[in-house]
C-alpha cells in the first residue's frame, strides 16, 4: 500500500499546480488590437528603434526580426483585424 501513496500523493501535488492558480488575460478588443498595431507600425516606418515600444505607458511587445535587424519599412495597409486563438 505504501508504495502506491508515494505516487498517488505526487501526482495529486502535480495536477493541484501546488497551489497557484491561473488567472486568463483579459479579452483583446479588436480595435485596441488595430490601434496599438498601427502605432507599432509608424513607429518603425517613422525609424523610431526596434524596441523602444517598450518604454511607452502602456509598454508594447512587437517581436519583428526585419526591424530588428535594421530593415527599413517604407509602408503598410493593415486590412481586417481578426483575433484567432482563445
Amino acid at each position: 500500500m505504501r508504495t502506491f501513496a508515494v505516487p498517488f500523493g505526487c501526482l495529486v501535488a502535480l495536477l493541484s499546480g501546488c497551489g497557484k492558480s491561473v488567472v486568463p488575460d483579459e479579452p483583446v478588443d479588436p480595435s485596441k488590437a488595430k490601434e496599438v498595431l498601427t502605432a507599432a507600425l509608424d513607429a518603425w516606418k517613422g525609424g523610431e528603434a526596434y524596441g523602444a515600444l517598450a518604454s511607452r505607458s502602456p509598454p508594447v511587445v512587437f517581436a519583428e526580426p526585419l526591424w530588428e535587424g535594421g530593415a527599413k519599412l517604407v509602408g503598410f495597409e493593415l486590412g481586417p483585424v481578426e483575433l484567432t486563438g482563445r
